[in-house]
């Protein structure tokens, strides 16, 4: 029964060893052709990338052309306003092919994952999301540039083949899932098999050992009777045939006998080996030949069962064996899917990597590890992810980074295949020293590569010397391929993401630039408005203030004709003081026609939309120059006026792009108000001690330049300071201010040259305008700047 058993379990056996190489033979062919398919789903994606790459340049360029002539004020305002729906559609196609270039990786990384997925359900998810992102591209792609259309469709077509049918990349997942359910299956009941088969030879051994005791028994038994046997027979003889043959008898039968006896002591003692005497015709040989025939069976059956237990424990050791190896495939699938998945479930570059190298150590038996990244513009390897080194050690390999050309991670970069030294003893030139002090022996460097570039690498360590299996090296490659993976991920957003805030920006920039366009094109069509509405009042008032200085003088004649006229007194008073009363009132509407006329002009002034050419001006000329028009025009209307003119000028102020002639008028406009507020200040004081003074100071600012105008006048009322700039508001009597100059002024500087105007006030004290005007404050304000 036991070898039946035995018999059953070791077919049983055989036949799932010989299941499972062909189940492992089939797995290693869908590997094959998955890492093909693959490889060619990675073709793929490049070509398209580099399909898509140049036409987003030419776009991108696109959009620069278009924004530049949108910002370009020496255009039309229809040329710019094309120029600006241009540029809303050119960047809708830049936003399309960055949409198409993002839904074709998706797709690329959905569909390596599902080449790893863990389960069915999971392959079937992420096929129905790669069909989403290529049926989405598709669809962008039929609005696009008609010479880009077929080009992109057939790219797109070449990764549905991949997705769908019988040979695609998700159907031999399938297939490799159900060939590890089925070799789990065959493992599990490898297990139970070899445990039965073990307890049967167990069983097996002990009936044999039971099968030798009885036999040495029933052997010594024997033996015993035999003896007696003989040393009856032989004492019979003796005294027999002790008078006729005493000499020759005895010696010939006392000696087989013993030498019989002998044998089957040393038989029953357990010497097999042992000879026995079978010589001669007589019932001694006849004893002999029984007991040399007990001798070989015992022999046989011991030899049998030590063949039986010798091939049971070979059987065992190659099912061990092999369920090793099966596990250890089934543990090396696991890991890969646990690094597949950490690298498409997260952009977290650090934790892919450490995961990673985390795997790598533990499934390669060795102790330590490292993920290089390459640095290409320092031509150098940097420590990226550790495992199994203490913080110390890692420290100084971070600190020394390997150099292109040092150790045997850059020979391994430069071949593009993996590089291994057995004991570092023996190759110190192969390592930096920091590890060989470490205590490491040997070492194994894959190298990280992309398309037509090193990435980095990926090392392991272990401190008992010798080679690495291939296996190991295999195992190895395929993590340094999820790491270039994880690191091109990672790349691929961080250019996705700065490209999407440089877009946001750029949007952003547009739609200011759009809305400045349309504020521009009102505020033009309001100065032209503006400016007609002035010429039109302007031939009137000038009718007006001439014939008003007219009909004064005719006034004054008439006074003059009625002054030698025959009339009596009454008469003569009611027609003087008519003709003072009409006198009083052409004065009065001379003189709001001449103000009317000034605000007339300022409203031209207000309307221009500027003067003059734009260069590079000395700001302290500028304001000294302003400030010396300032003086010499109001000691020109008053010859009284007097003031202390302090000026604080910074050597290092240096030129300001600006507009010289709206700048000068701004600083007169301010000055010439300084001047009214402490002329105004002094007639307060009534002769008291108050001296009139007004600074002029400038420093420089680095990007910008600053200008103060300060005066020891009135200074100006909160409520008065809330308006101050508002057009046609003003403190002054009528006759004396419009009330444009300060509105004015605050357009010069903010809207045309990019600067900022702003001011300090104590009411009785002080009064100080602050100008910041930027270095090329004029280039500046015709790109969108603002204060």
């Amino acid at each position: 029964m036991a070898l039946a058993s035995m018999r059953s379990a070791v077919g049983r056996l055989r036949i799932n060893l010989e299941s499972l190489d062909k189940l492992i033979a089939d797995r290693m062919i869908l590997g094959e052709l998955k890492r093909g398919y693959l490889s060619n789903a990675l073709t793929v994606h490049n070509e398209s990338q580099n399909l898509l790459t140049p036409w987003l340049q030419i776009v991108d360029g696109e959009i620069a052309q278009s924004r530049k002539m949108v910002d370009d004020t020496r255009l039309g305002g229809n040329e710019r306003a094309a120029a600006g729906r241009r540029l809303v559609d050119t960047m809708a196609s830049y936003q399309a092919l960055q949409r198409v270039q993002f839904l074709i990786t998706s797709a690329n990384d959905r569909l390596q994952q599902t080449s790893a997925a863990g389960d069915s359900d999971g392959v079937r998810v992420q096929v129905f999301r790669i069909q989403q992102s290529l049926r989405e591209a598709g669809e962008i792609a039929t609005g696009l540039d008609s010479r880009l259309q077929p080009l992109l469709t057939g790219k797109l077509d070449e990764f549905r083949a991949l997705v769908a049918g019988i040979n695609s990349i998700p159907e031999l997942r399938l297939q490799e899932l159900g060939i590890v359910a089925q070799a789990t299956k065959n493992l599990t009941e490898n297990t139970a098999l070899s445990r039965d088969l073990t307890q049967a030879a167990d069983r097996l051994v002990l009936t044999a050992k039971r099968d030798i005791a009885q036999a040495n028994d029933e052997t010594v038994a024997v033996q015993q009777f035999s003896s007696t046997v003989l040393i009856v027979a032989v004492v019979l003889s003796l005294l027999s045939s002790i008078m006729i043959v005493w000499l020759y008898v005895g010696r010939s039968i006392v000696s087989r006998l013993t030498a019989l006896s002998r044998s089957m002591l040393a038989i029953a003692e357990g010497n097999l080996a042992t000879n026995v005497p079978t010589g001669g015709s007589d019932e001694i040989a006849e004893m002999g030949g029984v007991v040399e025939i007990l001798r070989k069976n015992t022999l046989e059956r011991n030899e049998l069962l030590t063949e039986r237990a010798q091939a049971a424990d070979r059987l065992e050791k190659q099912v061990e064996k092999r369920t090793m190896e099966l596990a250890q495939s089934v543990e090396e699938l696991r890991a890969l899917g646990e690094v597949s998945q950490a690298v498409n479930s997260t952009i977290d570059l650090q934790t892919v990597l450490s995961t990673i190298i985390f795997k790598a150590v533990q499934l390669s038996g060795t102790e330590a590890g490292t993920i290089y990244a390459f640095d290409e513009a320092r031509q150098e390897f940097q420590l990226r992810a550790s495992y199994g080194m203490d913080e110390v050690l890692v420290a100084a390999i971070k600190d020394r980074n390997v150099r292109m050309g040092e150790t045997m991670i850059s020979q391994a970069a430069m071949r593009r295949s993996p590089v291994q030294v057995a004991d570092i003893r023996q190759d110190v030139s192969s390592v930096l020293d920091i590890i060989r002090r470490a205590g490491f022996r040997a070492l194994l460097a894959v190298p990280l590569l992309g398309s037509n570039r090193i990435v980095g690498a990926l090392v392991v360590r272990r401190k008992e010397p010798g080679e690495f299996p291939q296996s190991t090296v295999n195992l190895l490659q395929t993590f340094g391929a999820q790491s270039v993976l994880a690191i091109q991920n990672a790349h691929l957003f961080d250019e996705v993401q700065a490209r999407t805030r440089e877009l946001g920006k750029s949007l952003e920039g547009l739609r200011t630039t759009q809305d400045r366009l349309i504020q521009t094109e009102k505020l033009a069509s309001l100065g032209q408005l503006t400016a007609g509405i002035a010429h039109e009042i302007k031939n009137p008032l000038n009718f007006v203030n001439n014939f008003s200085s007219i009909s004064a003088e005719l006034v004054d004649e008439l006074q003059e004709v009625l002054a030698g006229a025959n009339l009596d007194n009454r008469l003569r008073a009611q027609i003087s003081e008519i003709a003072d009363t009409l006198q009083g009132n052409l004065h009065r509407v001379v003189q709001h026609g001449k103000r009317a006329d000034s605000i007339v002009r300022n409203m031209l002034l207000h309307s221009r939309r500027g003067s003059g050419e734009r260069q590079p001006a000395d700001i302290n000329a500028v304001v000294e120059e302003s400030l010396n028009l300032a003086f010499h025009g109001a000691r020109a209307e008053k010859q009284d006026f007097n003031i202390t003119l302090e000026s604080f000028f910074d050597p290092t102020a240096g030129e300001v792009d600006l507009f010289p002639q709206e700048i000068t008028r701004v600083l007169l406009n301010l000055i010439s108000n300084g001047f009214y507020a402490v002329t105004k200040r002094k007639l307060e004081a009534n002769g008291a001690d108050y001296e009139p003074t007004l600074a002029a100071i400038t420093r420089n600012l680095g990007d910008s330049v600053e200008i103060r105008i300060r005066d020891n006048g009135m200074g100006i009322p909160a409520e008065v300071r809330e308006k101050m700039f508002d057009p046609f508001f003003t403190t002054k009597p009528p006759g004396e201010g419009t009330g444009l100059g300060l509105s004015l002024s605050y357009d010069i500087v903010v809207k045309q040259h990019a600067g900022s105007i702003d001011v300090d006030t104590q009411p009785g004290e002080f009064t100080e305008f602050r100008i910041v005007l930027p270095r090329s404050a004029a280039i500046l304000a015709k790109s969108g700047g603002r204060s």
